[in-house]
């Protein structure tokens, strides 16, 4: 009876889950296929990464454009009313 509770504890069963996953990830991982499929995802999470930056900056430069032209005709806006 002992036995069948500490196998039914959370934490035990974590434990042997974690353990198992590890096991079975680091297998996985040595496997050719897997290493294949990794370096594809990860290939295009970097590419994605680079898109997004690149989109990054266009808006910021966008948005430098418009604010020195809002700036450049409030001045002008200004030394008409003087």
């Amino acid at each position: 009876m002992g036995l069948i509770k500490l196998l039914i504890c959370p934490r035990v069963l974590y434990f042997i889950g974690g353990s198992a996953a590890t096991i079975l990830g680091g297998k996985l991982l040595k496997s050719k296929q897997a290493r294949k499929a990794a370096v594809q995802i990860m290939a295009g999470g970097l590419k994605l990464q680079d898109d997004v930056m690149t989109a990054f900056e266009s808006l910021k430069e966008e948005a430098q454009d418009i604010y020195n032209e809002a700036k450049q005709k409030s001045d002008t806006d200004a030394t008409k009313k003087d």
